[in-house]
């Protein structure tokens, strides 16, 4: 988990100065939330991003316990997780049965929901809808990497000569 925030903290703070210079050099307006519970609200939510992402890349990454690789299942699970959690493009171009879809699962709430309440595109008291989809996703998969960590132990075997 050190190591995971270590390295978004990093990769926040490359893009924070790139992205300054670049409006600075552009004169590109940057918005800022006129609320103050708006920006609160997002910081929190980013939080829950981020352990949600570590938890369901420490899950992916125990099938190791199975597979001899897992770096190849872990990349193809990060590319489909940008996708659906809205990196790429808002999810709310897409149509609506794989927006419900894509809102019922836990990417959402990782990337598109976050930016809507920063971007204040949300009303204040769905905030709270949000964040709890967070949470209850969050002490899911926690619960699922646990039970996946735990059958692990009991499949592996070491190899070697």
């Amino acid at each position: 988990l050190s190591r995971d925030l270590g390295d978004k903290i990093l990769n926040l703070s490359s893009s924070v100065i790139e992205v300054s210079l670049v409006a600075w050099w552009l004169k590109i307006p940057l918005y800022f939330p006129q609320n103050f519970m708006s920006l609160a609200t997002f910081g929190f939510a980013v939080m829950m991003a981020v352990l949600l992402f570590f938890v369901m890349s420490y899950a992916v990454s125990a099938m190791a316990f199975w597979t001899g690789e897992s770096a190849g299942p872990r990349f193809c699970f990060e590319l489909f997780l940008e996708f659906a959690a809205g990196a790429f493009f808002p999810l709310d171009v897409l149509p609506l049965p794989i927006q419900k879809l894509f809102n019922t699962l836990p990417f959402a709430s990782m990337i598109f929901t976050p930016l809507n309440i920063y971007l204040e595109r949300l009303p204040v008291a769905s905030y709270w809808d949000g964040l709890w989809v967070q949470l209850l996703w969050l002490a899911a998969l926690a619960l699922l990497s646990r039970l996946i960590w735990k059958s692990g132990l009991r499949a592996y075997a070491a190899q070697g000569g």
